[in-house]
């Protein structure tokens, strides 16, 4: 019990394995935990935080009053890889208890080829604005290794982020754009050795985003090649499906990339409204093959302001892939552009009942359907949504999905939720900060509170449930020095109440308010340094790289 820096007794301690929980003692040195105990009787409340105290021997003493202390949560499914670069705190995240983030999920990374060939690539998918794109970066980079190196070099992150290599950018930029056809050999030899490259600079696996270009252009032998080497790494095979599939069938094929190329497979965000899927995965976990999968718990559909749905048109039209906003916009003018983007883009093929028109201050628009705003004008829907981004752009935001199914109280089905391989992940958007309403979303910057709430209601155990959220993505993404509060593993710790941990429910929001976060977090440490206290986040960025390399 001697020289910790920081020391949580009268822990109600859930270590993240699954186990019963127990009151005990977490004891953390450095960027280590040193020391876990139980103990019998609760201990008498020591000095405030911050004093020295010859009765603990600590330099920091958390006295967790029977609160619940476990590991940090591992989000599987983030896209922080560039906006870390411009905005390391990452508070969202941290309202939630989450210590370590999985990045590139969906095809999109950080390689190759250097910084402004990702940015193109980012920009080209609607998943950064013009302006972000533009904006200086702290590094620059030309390989996944450089990324990282820079990233440890520039001052930290508030919480750790692991990379996946994202099979989009990656074909984008050895084929030389959204191109509809296999790789040559030559393509295909140097898409493997970028992959083998990342692995061995510490990249976590690969991803792909199967519904978007230029991914959806590969075959599944295409993937299954790719997935070879990452098995050869032991590495971690996500993706974004094949939804034009239909969900079972693109669930399928994951399955079948994994079974094919023997590697680890993580399906991305699967809807829990789909039964069917997670019967194909329970069947494959059942016959010994490694496959997991994350959700978003709960969802109500994007708020996409004009100018970015603009973008999105873009990236959804192979035609019109490179050919920027402006050829969108005049596309949208004649009656062969818009029956083109009323075929390709999904946003289009919304119930125009559930597509509501927001943050206009229009009073004749503010918060009707466009079903509603079409009829009284005698326009089909499509045309109403075309002609308000040519004539308003920035002044108008949809709200795609917003009555959506997984928004009731009885939703989702218990046999789903109680899967023993199936975690949340948040998948926030991409929000910049200086344009938080451009694309955004209400219900997941709440992902792990309801998550756990769900679970809960299902009759998961609590432990099972943190097992979840902890110890299993860890081991999903092969990062083994986290997940679990046991002596060694880094000092990602987290104190909180669940039955207070909260997140508005749909009703309470404000859909012109981005910026909603959960509460309910007492403290969030990560490798060792308290970047939460009392519920307030601190100015601390102890974050790091994790990586292959550890």
């Amino acid at each position: 019990m001697q020289g910790f820096d920081i020391l949580i007794t009268n822990a109600r301690v859930i270590d993240g394995t699954g186990n019963d929980a127990f009151m005990g003692k977490v004891g953390i040195k450095g960027d280590r935990i040193v020391h876990v105990s139980r103990e019998s009787a609760p201990v008498p409340f020591g000095p405030r935080e911050g004093e020295a105290s010859s009765f603990h021997a600590a330099k920091t003493v958390i006295d967790a009053r029977g609160k619940v202390v476990c590991p940090g949560f591992v989000d599987p499914h983030a896209h922080l890889e560039l906006l870390i670069l411009h905005q390391p705190r990452t508070e969202a995240y941290v309202a939630q208890g989450i210590t370590t983030a999985i990045n590139g999920n969906c095809g999109h990374s950080v390689t190759p080829y250097g910084t402004e060939r990702v940015l193109e690539y980012q920009y080209r998918n609607g998943l950064i604005t013009q302006r972000f794109r533009s904006t200086p970066v702290p590094f620059r980079w030309n390989s996944f290794a450089e990324y990282i190196e820079g990233l440890e070099a520039s001052g930290g992150t508030t919480i750790s982020h692991g990379f996946l290599l994202g099979h989009g950018t990656l074909r984008w930029a050895v084929m030389g754009g959204a191109i509809n056809r296999p790789p040559n050999e030559d393509e295909r030899k140097e898409l493997e050795r970028l992959v083998r490259e990342g692995l061995e600079d510490g990249a976590l696996g690969m991803s792909t985003g199967l519904a978007y270009i230029p991914s959806k252009f590969a075959a599944t032998d295409e993937i299954v090649e790719l997935a070879k080497v990452l098995a050869e790494y032991d590495a971690t095979y996500a993706s974004h499906i094949r939804y034009d599939l239909g969900i079972e069938a693109a669930t399928a094929e994951a399955i079948e990339i994994g079974r094919r190329s023997g590697a680890r497979v993580q399906v991305s965000h699967l809807h829990m409204g789909a039964p069917g899927a997670y019967e194909l995965i329970a069947k494959a976990v059942e016959e010994g093959q490694d496959v997991a999968a994350d959700t978003i718990p709960r969802s109500t559909g994007h708020l996409v302001r004009g100018d970015r749905l603009v973008q999105f048109v873009m990236t959804m039209s192979p035609e019109y892939f490179d050919v920027g906003v402006e050829g969108v916009l005049q596309a949208m003018r004649t009656r062969k552009g818009r029956e083109l983007f009323r075929e390709q883009e999904p946003f289009f093929k919304h119930d125009p009942e559930k597509v509501y028109i927001v943050n206009t201050g229009d009073p004749a628009l503010e918060g009707k359907t466009v079903a509603e705003v079409a009829a009284t004008h005698s326009l089909e829907p499509s045309d109403l949504i075309f002609d308000l981004l040519l004539a308003k752009g920035k002044a108008v935001t949809f709200w795609f999905g917003k009555d959506r199914q997984d928004a009731a109280p009885d939703f989702p089905p218990d046999e789903v939720i109680r899967q023993p391989w199936l975690s949340p992940g948040t998948d926030i958007l991409m929000v910049e900060d200086w344009d938080p309403t451009g694309w955004y979303e209400l219900m997941r910057p709440g992902c792990m509170v309801t998550f756990m709430k769900q679970a809960r209601r299902a009759g998961v155990r609590l432990e099972e449930i943190i097992r979840r959220m902890t110890s299993f993505p860890a081991k999903q993404f092969r990062i083994g020095d986290r997940g679990v509060l046991e002596p060694g593993k880094a000092a990602d710790v987290i104190v909180f109440d669940p039955d207070t941990l909260s997140y508005p429910s749909l009703d309470a929001m404000d859909y012109s308010d981005p910026y909603k976060r959960a509460s309910g977090m007492d403290y969030v440490i990560v490798n060792g340094t308290v970047v939460m206290a009392h519920g307030k986040q601190l100015d601390a960025r102890p974050g790091r790289p994790v990586t292959r390399r550890g």
